[in-house]
């Protein structure tokens, strides 16, 4: 009977263990997010009635996508700051698509996107920029070549590419074979395309 009471007790002092260490999770993370729509603050024009309905909504998505709210408000400020003040927030979703489709980090995805933006001219297209994104998903599915390696070659070599005539999803092709076939890294995928595409401009 004195060990049931124990284990009755244990139990008790078990859930309430999880409920503080859970509050304290919740704390760190509104104190946080806190923190990042203040920066906004700082660039934007937001009023706080605004600034208090992105905090909102930054949970509601990041939920919906399986992600951190931090990583949306995070993308929201990186696309702000970069003059995407207007589709900043439909662009910080697709961040977060990005995120969880190819499990990348949220500065790999903001790089990718603002990356193939600027060199095909897109003006921040969420239906351009949407189409790339799925389609260099569909080719990492196909091909043993990583999302973030994808994007991180695409960031290096995209605006030579644009430059040189060569479309996007072409592009996506080529660097997510050199990857597969190479299994080297993104980053220096991306700088051997682009010394390529200058080679042949030579020629």
């Amino acid at each position: 009977d004195m060990l049931g009471h124990v284990s009755k007790i244990s139990s008790a002092f078990g859930v309430a263990s999880i409920a503080v260490n859970n509050f304290v999770k919740s704390l760190k993370t509104l104190k946080y997010n806190d923190t990042i729509l203040t920066e906004i603050s700082k660039t934007s024009e937001m009023t706080k009635q605004q600034l208090r309905g992105l905090g909102d909504e930054a949970f509601k998505t990041a939920s919906k996508y399986g992600q951190l709210s931090s990583n949306y408000l995070i993308a929201v400020q990186e696309m702000a700051r970069s003059g995407y003040e207007e589709t900043s927030k439909e662009l910080g979703k697709l961040s977060l698509l990005a995120q969880s489709a190819g499990d990348m980090t949220a500065e790999s995805a903001n790089n990718y996107l603002l990356a193939t933006d600027a060199a095909y001219k897109y003006g921040g297209s969420i239906e351009k920029l949407n189409a790339a994104r799925d389609g260099a998903n569909y080719i990492s599915n196909k091909n043993s070549a990583t999302l973030t390696d994808i994007a991180d070659a695409t960031r290096v070599s995209a605006s030579f590419a644009a430059n040189a005539g060569v479309a996007i999803d072409e592009l996506t092709a080529a660097e997510a074979t050199m990857l597969a076939v190479t299994k080297r890294g993104g980053s220096e995928i991306g700088r051997a395309f682009r010394s390529i595409v200058l080679n042949l401009q030579q020629v």
